[in-house]
C-alpha cells in the first residue's frame, strides 16, 4: 500500500493566498437527518478580517440550517477543506 502525506498546516501568508485565489467553492451544511447539503458557493476572502464571505438570502435551506448548526465546510475546487463555524449577520444596505 502507498502511503500519502498527512495533512500539513500553513502560514498564515500560505493560507491568505490560497483563500483569495479562488472564486466558486462548495459549501456543506448538515440536514435535521444529518444527511449533508452541498451548494456552490461564490466567496470572498477578506484578509484584514480574516473571515471568508458568501452570501445568501435569509429563506434559503442552507442559512436555515447554519442558523441550527453553524459549524460549515467549505470545499474550494482543487484546494484544502477549510472548516469553520458560521456567522450570520443581516444584509447591510448602503
Amino acid at each position: 500500500m502507498t502511503r500519502r502525506p498527512g495533512p500539513r498546516s500553513l502560514c498564515d501568508d500560505a493560507l491568505s493566498q490560497m483563500l483569495a485565489g479562488g472564486l466558486f467553492g462548495t459549501l456543506a451544511t448538515v440536514r435535521h437527518s444529518g444527511h449533508p447539503h452541498l451548494s456552490t458557493m461564490v466567496h470572498h476572502w477578506d484578509p484584514d478580517a480574516r473571515v471568508l464571505r458568501f452570501s445568501t438570502t435569509a429563506d434559503r435551506v442552507k442559512a436555515a440550517h447554519l442558523r441550527r448548526d453553524p459549524p460549515a465546510t467549505e470545499e474550494p475546487a482543487a484546494r484544502p477543506v477549510r472548516h469553520a463555524t458560521a456567522v450570520l449577520t443581516p444584509l447591510r444596505t448602503p
